[in-house]
Parts: C-alpha cells; sequence; structure tokens
C-alpha cells in the first residue's frame, strides 16, 4: 500500500487472501470512503458556520430560471481508481460540485463599474475548506489503516 501504511494484522492478511480482485479493490475503496468522511463533514460544518447565506438552499438563476445545486450539495468526495491495483488508487474531497464555492473559498477582487453600469464590490475569503483541511488532515492519515482493515474484515464476512 502507499503512504507508508502498512496492515500486518493476520486476520487482515487471511481475509485479504481469500477475497477476489473485485472484492478487494470494492473494500479498500470503502475504506478509503470512510476514512475521508471526517474531512467532508468538517467541511460542511464550516461551511454552515461561515456566515453565508443561503447554503442549504438550491440557486434559481434570475436570468434563465435554471435550478443550480445548493453549495452544501457541492461538497464532494471520490475515489479514484487508475490501476488494477490498491497503490493506484487515490482519494480527494472538493468543493467544485458547485460553482459558487470557488468564489467564497477564494474569495474575489475588487470589480469596477464598467460604462456607468451598476457593479462593482468583492467576495472576501471564507476559506472553510482549507481551515477543514489543517484540522482534519492527521485524523485522516492516522485513521486510514483502521478503516482500511474493518473494511476488509466486513467485506470478508459479507462473503
Amino acid at each position: 500500500m502507499s503512504n507508508g501504511i502498512i496492515v500486518d494484522d493476520k486476520v487482515v492478511m487471511k481475509a485479504l487472501m481469500s477475497l477476489s480482485i473485485r472484492q478487494m479493490n470494492k473494500a479498500y475503496k470503502n475504506g478509503m470512503k470512510e476514512a475521508l468522511k471526517p474531512l467532508l463533514n468538517q467541511t460542511r460544518t464550516n461551511l454552515r458556520k461561515s456566515g453565508i447565506q443561503g447554503v442549504s438552499r438550491p440557486y434559481v438563476s434570475k436570468k434563465t430560471g435554471k435550478t443550480y445545486k445548493s453549495m452544501m450539495q457541492g461538497i464532494k468526495s471520490t475515489i479514484h481508481n487508475v490501476g488494477n491495483t490498491q497503490d493506484d488508487m487515490y482519494g480527494n474531497v472538493h468543493i467544485m460540485g458547485e460553482f459558487r464555492l470557488k468564489w467564497f473559498e477564494m474569495g474575489t477582487k475588487l470589480r469596477k463599474p464598467n460604462r456607468g453600469k451598476k457593479q462593482g464590490g468583492a467576495i472576501k475569503p471564507y476559506r472553510f475548506f482549507e481551515k477543514a483541511k489543517k484540522s482534519t488532515a492527521e485524523m485522516i492519515v492516522s485513521s486510514l489503516d483502521n478503516r482500511l482493515k474493518t473494511a476488509i474484515l466486513k467485506a470478508w464476512e459479507s462473503k
């Protein structure tokens, strides 16, 4: 496995040997998904507490009437499988599921009026995602090994 994580539990190794490649990958994905949940939940909590209004409501465009997801639905977790082995998998949590989240995370520059139109203003950066990453990074890395073990044993027991 990657990142220096070593599974040396004999029961887990026995369970891992009895699983097929497909079941191993599924167990590994489930373990990674469980390990990323604290970051996902902390990001959502920080977004709610940031003071941005309407984070749970969908956005309806005034021009086109199109309905977009709520900002809470824009925070997503994905597991990517690059190859066939577990070393080629990785997971991430991102805020690009909804277009407004980038502006609230990073902020915007001051816009200047253009030919007399009513424009202007800036969005201050809230950094809700960056704060969540800093607060949960160590916990995710330390819990990944245990989450993988429990996912493998759960897949073995269900078999």
